[in-house]
């Protein structure tokens, strides 16, 4: 009897596909428990930095094929949010809720309890998530706290009132829905044709990441 082929990774979806889905993936996860609204969350995620890479660096598919497959240099989520910081296509803060949603993830996905985001280390690392920055909040996101009425730019004071009452689960996933819109947002500007065709020309690096965040 011949060896059993192991399932195949599904492909990450291409960043246009992925920030059309940025809604229906925020109103998707009020529908699902906490430990798949985590689940979601971690791929949906991971699929977003995978496209951020992709789109910032020469397009050699072999060659990142082979760098973001399963047992590739960049396969897991840890490393590939560390080289899009590093690259400077996402902040600090982003930088760290990254890693704070990648271990509420994991805390889910490596469990066989019936955990929640109630759950005391859970609940934790999410109370660590920081909600302070000032942002343009979309309609999806605004929902979530019971708001959807809101699309606006808030500062600092604004959203630190608005998200005080949150619970655990609210506050992951505020946390995500802005990462979500960011990061699909910023690759898809990274493919943006005149961005794209002048860093092919002159090098990936002929034009500063800053370029990105700083385009209306």
């Amino acid at each position: 009897m011949g060896k059993k082929k192991k399932p195949k990774r599904p492909r990450p979806l291409p960043l246009d596909q992925l920030s059309n889905k940025v809604d229906c993936f925020v109103k998707g996860l009020k529908k699902e428990t906490d430990r798949a609204a985590a689940l979601i969350v971690g791929a949906f995620l991971d699929d977003a930095l995978d496209g951020m890479i992709r789109a910032f660096v020469l397009p050699r598919k072999k060659i990142l094929d082979r760098l973001l497959a399963p047992s590739g240099a960049l396969s897991s989520a840890a490393v590939k949010t560390e080289l899009v910081y590093l690259l400077g296509l996402i902040d600090r803060q982003e930088y760290e809720n990254l890693g704070l949603i990648r271990d509420i993830r994991n805390r889910f996905g490596h469990s066989h309890e019936c955990l929640t985001f109630d759950a005391p280390g859970i609940r934790t690392l999410c109370e660590d998530l920081d909600l302070s920055s000032g942002w343009t909040v979309p309609l999806a996101a605004a929902d979530v706290g019971g708001h959807g009425d809101l699309a606006e730019e808030w500062g600092k004071e604004q959203v630190d009132d608005f998200v005080r009452e949150f619970s655990p689960r609210d506050r992951f996933i505020w946390a995500a829905t802005r990462l979500a819109g960011r990061m699909t947002d910023i690759g898809l500007r990274l493919l943006h044709p005149g961005l794209r065709k002048r860093r092919m020309a002159e090098g990936p690096l002929s034009v500063p990441p800053t370029w990105i965040i700083d385009q209306e």
